[in-house]
C-alpha cells in the first residue's frame, strides 16, 4: 500500500466538497484535473483514500488542550507501551474531522499547547473580563465588600475617589476562568497524529501512516503549528501539500509558536504590573471617609493641596513606565515577527522537498511518491512542480498574509487579548475609582475607557510593533539576540515614543475627568458640561479614526485573499487560502 489516492476517490472528495462550497467547485475541479495527470501510473486499483473505517479517529479539543498531560510534550516514540495505549484511547471514532493538525515534533510541546489555546479561546476572555468588571461595580453598590479605600478628593468638595481592588481581581479570575472553561467543553475534533494512530500496534501504526492523505481529506481546515523547525521535515511538507491538493479552497491557518509564547508572557507581566499599580493607589489613598478601610496615611491631612505636584510627577512616573514596558515588550515582539519573516522567506525561496527531514528510508520514498504524483502536469516531475508552487504561490501567499501594505501586522484580536489585564484595569479598578461621583461623571468615563480599550491602546501597540518590524528590516540582522545588542538605542527610543504617546492620552482624559468634578485639581475653575462634552467627542472620534487607518486603512488588501485564484498547479501556483493568526 501507498499514501495517496485513486483519481475516482478524488472526485468523490471534490462532490463532497461540492456541499460545502459549491461556488469554488469549478475552480477546484480543473485545478484537480490539472494534478491528477500521473495518478494512475502510481497507485494500484484497489488502493484507498480513507483510512478503515476502524481506525477513521479523532481527538476532541478537550482531550488536546483541557487535559493533565500536555499531547505534544513528549515523542510518543519515547513514551513506555502502557503510556502509548492511553494515548490512544484519548482519541475516538468520527467520521469528520475539524481541524488537522500539523506540526514538528522538534518544536517546543508547551509552545504548541498555548498556540492552540489561543486559537480556540478567541476573545472570549475579553468579553468575560468586561462583564466580570461591570458586574462586580454593581455587586458592591448593593453589598460592599472589605478592603476598599475613600478619599475626599479636595477639601469643601463632596466628590469621592473610592480605590477597590475587587473589580481588577474579578476581572482577571473570570477572563483565566472563562477560557479553561471553553476548553474543557470544546468538543471539536483536531486529528493529531500521536493520539489517533496507534502508536503500541506497530501494524495499526503503518496503517494509519499510510492512510495519513485520508485523514487529511476528512478535515475541513489544515492548523499549522509553525516555527523554524516546520518546513524541515518532510512529512510536515506532505500534510501541507496534500491539504492544498485536496481542499484547494479550504483554509490553512498558520499558527506562529513564538507569537504564542510572547501572548502568554506580555499577558502575565501586565497582570502583574497593573496589580502593582492597584496597589499602589491603594497605599495612595488616606481612607478619611467613614466607614473605609484605613490606609498607611503616607501624605497626611491635606496632601492633595500641599505636595499635589509631586505625587503627581510620581503617578506620571509610575504610569509611564508600565507603557514604556509594553511599548518596548511590542517593539521586540514586532522586531522578532520581522526577522521571522525574513529567515521564512528565505528559507521558501530555496525550499527543496528533497532536503526535508525524514527518520524513514521507507517513509520518504512513499512521500515522494505521493507528492510527485499529486503536483506533476506537462511533462514536469511532480516534486519539482511542487518545489516551484512552495517558492512562488505559496511563499507569496503566506507572506502577504504577514503584511498587508500599510496596514498593521498584528491583528487587532491579538491585540486585544494581549491587553487583556489592562482591559481588567480600565474596565474595573478606574471605572470604580468615580462610583461615588454625578452620574454625568460615571457615564462620560465609561465612554473614554471603552475607547481608550478599544481604540487608543490597540494603536499605540500597534505602531510600537510595526516600529520593531521597521527597525529589524532596517537592520539587516540575523536573529534577535543580535539585532536586540546592535539597535538597543533605536529600540529604546520606539519604546519611549509609543510611552509618550500612552502618556500624553491617559493624562488628556484624566484632565477631562477633573474638569468634571474636580476642576481645582488641574488649576481650573468648572467648565460647562457641553464644552466638556464636545472635548471628549474631540478625544474619542480622533482615536476612533487613528484605530480605523491602523487595522483597517482600505478594503483593497483583500486582494490578497484572490492571489491564487483561476491558476493552475505547479508553475502557476496554487488556489489556498492561508490565513496568519
Amino acid at each position: 500500500k501507498v499514501v495517496g489516492f485513486s483519481w475516482a476517490q478524488r472526485r468523490l472528495a471534490m462532490q463532497h466538497d461540492r456541499k460545502t462550497a459549491p461556488a469554488a467547485l469549478e475552480r477546484a475541479e480543473e485545478a484537480a484535473v490539472a494534478q491528477a495527470g500521473n495518478v494512475s501510473l502510481y497507485i494500484n486499483a484497489t488502493s484507498k483514500l480513507f483510512p478503515p473505517r476502524e481506525l477513521q479517529r479523532g481527538v476532541s479539543v478537550q482531550s488536546v488542550l483541557a487535559s493533565c498531560t500536555n499531547i505534544f510534550t513528549v515523542l510518543p516514540d519515547k513514551l513506555a507501551l502502557d503510556d502509548r495505549e492511553r494515548l490512544f484511547e484519548r482519541s475516538r471514532p468520527v467520521s469528520a474531522i475539524d481541524s488537522f493538525v500539523s506540526h514538528a515534533w522538534r518544536s517546543d510541546g508547551n509552545r504548541k499547547w498555548m498556540a492552540l489555546a489561543l486559537h480556540e479561546v478567541g476573545l472570549l476572555p475579553v468579553a468575560v473580563a468586561i462583564f466580570a468588571c461591570l458586574a462586580m461595580s454593581c455587586l458592591q453598590r448593593a453589598v460592599e465588600l472589605p478592603g476598599n479605600v475613600r478619599t475626599l478628593m479636595v477639601a469643601d468638595n463632596p466628590t469621592v475617589l473610592l480605590a477597590s481592588p475587587w473589580e481588577y481581581l474579578a476581572g482577571l479570575l473570570a477572563a483565566v476562568a472563562s477560557a479553561f472553561l471553553l476548553l474543557a467543553m470544546q468538543q471539536r475534533i483536531y486529528f493529531v497524529d500521536a493520539a489517533c494512530i496507534h502508536q503500541a500496534n506497530r501494524a495499526l501504526k503503518t496503517t494509519g501512516i499510510r492512510h495519513l492523505a485520508g485523514y487529511v481529506a476528512m478535515s475541513q481546515r489544515l492548523l499549522v503549528l509553525w516555527d523554524e523547525h516546520y518546513f524541515d521535515r518532510l512529512w510536515c511538507v506532505y500534510e501541507l501539500a496534500t491539504f492544498s491538493a485536496i481542499h484547494p479552497n479550504k483554509p490553512v491557518i498558520f499558527l506562529p509558536l513564538r507569537s504564542a509564547i510572547a501572548t502568554f508572557v506580555t499577558v502575565a507581566l501586565e497582570a502583574i504590573a497593573f496589580g502593582m499599580i492597584v496597589v499602589f493607589h491603594i497605599l495612595l489613598f488616606d481612607g478619611d471617609m467613614p466607614g473605609s478601610l484605613q490606609g498607611p496615611a503616607l501624605l497626611g491631612q491635606g496632601w492633595w493641596e500641599t505636595e499635589a505636584l509631586l505625587l503627581f510627577l510620581v503617578f506620571v512616573f509610575v504610569i509611564g513606565f508600565g507603557y514604556f514596558l509594553i511599548c518596548i515588550g511590542a517593539t521586540m515582539f514586532g522586531a522578532d515577527m520581522a526577522l521571522q519573516r525574513v529567515a521564512l522567506q528565505k528559507h521558501l525561496e530555496s525550499f527543496d522537498v528533497r532536503a526535508a527531514g525524514c527518520y524513514s528510508a521507507a517513509d520518504r520514498v512513499e512521500i515522494y511518491a505521493a507528492i510527485g504524483s499529486m503536483y506533476a502536469q506537462n511533462g514536469m516531475d511532480g516534486l519539482d512542480a511542487f518545489n516551484q508552487m512552495v517558492r512562488t504561490a505559496l511563499k507569496d501567499e503566506v507572506l502577504q498574509r504577514l503584511h498587508h501594505g500599510d496596514r498593521t501586522t498584528l491583528p487587532y484580536s491579538t491585540l486585544l487579548l494581549v491587553m487583556l489585564p489592562l482591559v481588567c484595569l480600565q474596565f474595573g479598578f478606574i471605572n470604580a475609582a468615580l462610583r461615588e461621583t454625578s452620574a454625568f461623571s460615571q457615564a462620560l468615563c465609561f465612554v473614554l475607557i471603552a475607547v481608550a480599550t478599544f481604540a487608543v491602546v490597540p494603536s499605540v501597540v500597534a505602531m510600537a510593533f510595526d516600529r520593531g518590524v521597521r527597525l529589524a528590516r532596517s537592520s539587516n540582522q540575523p536573529d534577535l539576540p543580535t539585532f536586540a545588542s546592535q539597535a538597543r538605542l533605536a529600540i529604546a527610543w520606539a519604546a519611549v515614543r509609543g510611552a509618550t504617546e500612552m502618556l500624553l492620552t491617559s493624562l488628556s482624559a484624566f484632565f477631562l475627568l477633573c474638569m468634571m468634578d474636580f476642576p481645582e485639581v488641574v488649576g481650573l475653575s468648572q467648565m460647562p458640561r457641553a464644552l466638556l462634552l464636545a472635548f471628549a467627542c474631540l478625544f474619542c472620534i480622533t482615536w476612533l479614526c487613528m484605530a480605523r487607518c491602523t487595522f483597517w486603512p482600505r478594503a483593497d488588501h483583500t486582494s490578497a485573499d484572490k492571489l491564487w485564484q483561476g491558476r493552475g498547479r505547479g508553475g502557476d501556483g496554487g488556489n489556498v487560502a492561508v490565513e496568519i493568526e
